[in-house]
């Protein structure tokens, strides 16, 4: 197992290889590659000028493939569509072409909150960054 990667962990002692600001990056990254909007200004951010291109490249191919579905993805599209047919619908459903995929350890948490604070609050839940992750605290369990 590749601990700095799945775990996030040093493998001799345990300690988070990435820290809030390198996961933000990342995060951003992630997002820029899939069209969606990305915490502050990345136009200062010296690795993402870098990875400008690189971003063009992957959003370019991304959208030549946007209409191709692997074939678990295109099995589950073809039950949609069965499953809908008898419906007079304008636009059929079918499964987002882009998505974020979770790859490494501590960006579900760089996502559960704000990219600046260690809580959110709204009429639903509470939630609190902890050194353990994050806290989500239900207002009805």
């Amino acid at each position: 197992m590749e601990f700095k990667t799945q775990l996030g962990l040093h493998p001799d002692t345990a300690e988070a290889v990435y820290d809030d600001k390198s996961l933000l990056e990342y995060v951003n990254l992630k997002l820029t590659s899939i069209g969606q909007p990305v915490f502050g200004d990345l136009s200062d951010s010296g690795f993402f000028g870098l990875s400008k291109s690189l971003l063009e490249s992957y959003q370019e191919k991304s959208r030549l493939l946007a209409d191709y579905l692997p074939p678990c993805d295109q099995r589950i599209q073809s039950f949609i569509a069965e499953y809908f047919s008898d419906l007079d619908l304008s636009e059929m459903p079918h499964l987002p072409n882009s998505t974020l995929i979770l790859d490494r350890h501590g960006v579900a948490r760089t996502l559960s909150l704000p990219a600046k604070g260690d809580h959110f609050s709204s009429d639903i839940v509470d939630s609190y960054r902890i050194q353990q992750g994050v806290l989500h605290d239900p207002k009805i369990d």
